[in-house]
């Protein structure tokens, strides 16, 4: 049987921040989740490396800030702040 997934993080995206103007470099999605009654954390989308997978991640985002959905996110070491690869939306 296989390991439950632990995830890095889990909450509500309180903040989205799309930028996309100037140098490549300077593209980024940055969010916020904030875990119930607890401290929030940012968290850094990395475009580059394979767009259509960012893509797929800023619907899922997209759609659980419009619907007040949890979400959970693991994470890269390494990276202030944090690069998300993996992403789960929980309905509320």
């Amino acid at each position: 049987m296989g390991k439950k997934n632990e995830w890095a993080f889990k909450g509500t995206v309180t903040s989205l921040n799309i930028k996309g103007y100037g140098p490549p470099a300077s593209h980024q999605c940055l969010f916020t989740l904030k875990a119930g009654k607890g401290a929030s954390e940012a968290f850094l989308l990395e475009p580059f490396e394979s767009p259509d997978r960012y893509l797929a991640m800023l619907q899922v985002l997209t759609m659980a800030f419009d619907r007040g959905s949890q979400i959970a996110v693991n994470t890269l070491p390494g990276h202030e702040p944090p690069y998300v690869y993996e992403i789960e939306a929980r309905t509320p």
